[in-house]
């Protein structure tokens, strides 16, 4: 569901927040701009941008893919998320994921939602 409501909204939480401040070089208590909220990420063991989050009252660590036009979460972890299942299903590389909303996604003082997310199958991408 390319351009939909809510679609890859962490990658471009993400550019935002870099453009705001490490791009500039400003330093994070100066990078305001109107209508946006800085919300602090982490760099993890592999240099990728880690984003700590909440959802349905439940933290959680999202990887950020400032490129992707769609985000994805675990299926076993949908329901404690608070990913509402919605009727459709996306298409990407070859396969079919069934899409949900997370209604709820907070990060910070920021609201995020409602955000659609695909659902991958559990071992989609190893790790816990």
């Amino acid at each position: 569901m390319d351009g939909g409501r809510g679609t890859g909204v962490l990658g471009w939480l993400a550019a935002a927040v870099m453009l705001c401040s490490a791009a500039t070089g400003w330093p994070a208590e100066e990078a305001r701009l109107e209508g946006y909220a800085m919300i602090q990420m982490e760099r993890g063991p592999q240099n990728h941008l880690v984003l700590q989050a909440t959802s349905g009252g439940e933290g959680a660590r999202f990887l950020v893919d400032t490129g992707a036009n769609l985000s994805f979460v675990r299926a076993d972890r949908a329901k404690k998320l608070g990913v509402r299942a919605l009727k459709r299903t996306v298409n990407r590389g070859g396969r079919t994921f069934p899409l949900g909303t997370l209604d709820n996604l907070k990060a910070g003082g920021a609201a995020l939602g409602p955000v659609e997310v695909a659902l991958l199958p559990p071992d989609a991408l190893g790790g816990t």
